[in-house]
Order: structure tokens, then C-alpha cells, then sequence
């Protein structure tokens, strides 16, 4: 037999090994759970078209408060997924774009800048 998750309505999530035909059972503080497709149970012929779905949840912030990416994270559909990007957001790479990389921050070196910037307007010049 599969291993099915359950959801309860208080909101914990329970995997259990039950038939196909059992849509609900009986969670820990008795009240009745709902079987619901979770990420493990999704199987394929393609598996090209899963592994979008997993990379998405991985990188997604699971502690985000945002009630369009907790949308995702417990149902993610390529819609779902578009809406919560652009709800953080944030986009796909486009083929051969690299990650930005940024070089730190060196406040010395931009003090100087200002500070000479500074002087250089603040200048009086005597003529002779």
C-alpha cells in the first residue's frame, strides 16, 4: 500500500499507509484529516516536469508570511508559483545570465571620495 499525506483541520500533517480509496482519517487530537498531494507522492513519466516543482519549494521561504507563497508551499502549481514570484519579487535567470556578484562595500575608500569631492567645491581660489 502507497504512503498517503494527511492534512487536519488544527494543522498538522500526518503521512499514513492506507488504500487508495481513503480520503480521510482520524488525526492525534481526534479531529478528522484530509488526504492532499504533497511533493513525494507526485510521480511522473516526465520527470522533467516535477523537478521545477521541487527546486521552487526548496529555494521558497518557508517562514515567509506572505499568504501567497504559504499558498505555494502547501499547492504548488505553475500558477501558484508565477503568482508568488511576483509577489517576492523575483524572476528565472535567463539562459547564460550569471548571478550578480557583488563586491563589498569599502567605506574608506568612499569617505575619500566624498571628502575630496568636498574640498573641491569648497575651494577658494587667489589670483594674482
Amino acid at each position: 500500500m502507497p504512503v498517503y499525506d494527511y492534512e487536519c483541520q488544527c494543522g498538522a500533517t500526518t503521512e499514513a499507509i492506507c488504500g487508495i480509496n481513503t480520503t480521510e482519517i482520524k488525526c492525534r487530537c481526534g479531529k478528522t484529516a484530509k488526504r492532499i498531494i504533497s511533493m513525494s507522492g507526485v510521480h511522473c513519466g516526465n520527470t522533467d516536469d516535477t523537478t521545477w516543482a521541487r527546486a521552487a519549494v526548496e529555494v521558497m521561504d518557508k517562514d515567509s508570511h506572505n499568504p501567497i507563497v504559504r499558498q505555494f508551499i502547501k499547492d504548488p502549481t505553475k500558477a501558484n508559483l508565477k503568482k508568488a514570484m511576483k509577489a517576492e519579487g523575483i524572476r528565472h535567470m535567463e539562459p547564460g545570465e550569471r548571478p550578480i556578484t557583488r563586491t563589498p562595500f569599502d567605506l574608506n575608500r568612499h569617505t575619500e571620495k566624498v571628502m575630496e569631492r568636498h574640498m573641491e567645491k569648497g575651494r577658494i581660489e587667489v589670483r594674482g
